[in-house]
Protein backbone atom coordinates (compact mmCIF):
# COMPACT_ATOMS: atom_id res chain seq x y z
CA UNK A 1 0.00 0.00 0.00
CA UNK A 2 1.26 3.44 -0.80
CA UNK A 3 0.91 6.88 0.73
CA UNK A 4 0.44 10.03 -1.31
CA UNK A 5 1.35 13.41 0.15
CA UNK A 6 0.64 16.89 -1.12
CA UNK A 7 1.56 20.17 0.49
CA UNK A 8 -1.68 20.03 2.54
CA UNK A 9 -2.94 16.43 2.66
CA UNK A 10 -1.88 12.84 3.25
CA UNK A 11 -3.79 10.06 1.43
CA UNK A 12 -3.04 6.67 2.95
CA UNK A 13 -4.50 3.26 3.76
CA UNK A 14 -6.60 3.07 6.93
CA UNK A 15 -4.91 1.84 10.11
CA UNK A 16 -6.22 0.48 13.43
CA UNK A 17 -5.42 3.85 15.00
CA UNK A 18 -8.11 5.37 12.72
CA UNK A 19 -10.99 3.31 14.11
CA UNK A 20 -12.23 5.94 16.58
CA UNK A 21 -12.17 8.70 13.94
CA UNK A 22 -13.89 6.53 11.33
CA UNK A 23 -16.59 5.60 13.84
CA UNK A 24 -17.09 9.24 14.77
CA UNK A 25 -17.32 10.50 11.20
CA UNK A 26 -19.59 7.78 9.89
CA UNK A 27 -21.64 7.74 13.08
CA UNK A 28 -22.90 11.16 12.00
CA UNK A 29 -26.07 10.55 9.98
CA UNK A 30 -25.43 13.54 7.71
CA UNK A 31 -22.10 11.99 6.68
CA UNK A 32 -23.35 8.40 6.42
CA UNK A 33 -26.36 9.32 4.27
CA UNK A 34 -24.02 10.70 1.60
CA UNK A 35 -22.36 7.29 1.14
CA UNK A 36 -23.69 4.32 -0.73
CA UNK A 37 -22.34 1.67 1.65
CA UNK A 38 -22.05 2.98 5.20
CA UNK A 39 -24.69 1.56 7.55
CA UNK A 40 -26.32 3.78 10.11
CA UNK A 41 -25.78 3.71 12.96
CA UNK A 42 -22.10 3.06 12.22
CA UNK A 43 -20.39 1.12 14.99
CA UNK A 44 -16.82 0.55 16.05
CA UNK A 45 -17.22 -3.03 14.75
CA UNK A 46 -18.06 -1.57 11.32
CA UNK A 47 -14.90 0.57 11.44
CA UNK A 48 -12.79 -2.40 12.51
CA UNK A 49 -14.13 -4.42 9.57
CA UNK A 50 -13.37 -1.51 7.21
CA UNK A 51 -9.77 -1.31 8.42
CA UNK A 52 -9.32 -5.10 8.38
CA UNK A 53 -10.55 -5.37 4.80
CA UNK A 54 -8.58 -2.39 3.53
CA UNK A 55 -8.51 -3.01 -0.18
CA UNK A 56 -6.15 -1.13 -2.48
CA UNK A 57 -8.92 1.35 -3.30
CA UNK A 58 -9.69 2.33 0.31
CA UNK A 59 -8.00 5.36 1.75
CA UNK A 60 -8.24 7.92 4.51
CA UNK A 61 -7.18 11.55 4.23
CA UNK A 62 -5.61 13.72 6.91
CA UNK A 63 -4.72 17.40 6.81
CA UNK A 64 -1.08 18.03 7.57
CA UNK A 65 -1.60 21.29 9.45
CA UNK A 66 -3.89 19.90 12.15
CA UNK A 67 -4.27 16.18 11.59
CA UNK A 68 -8.00 16.52 10.84
CA UNK A 69 -9.19 13.13 9.70
CA UNK A 70 -11.44 12.64 6.69
CA UNK A 71 -12.53 9.13 5.68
Amino acid sequence: MCTLETSRLILRPPAPSDIASITSWLGDYDVARMTSRAPHPYSEDDAEAFVASAEPNRFVITRKRDGLFMA
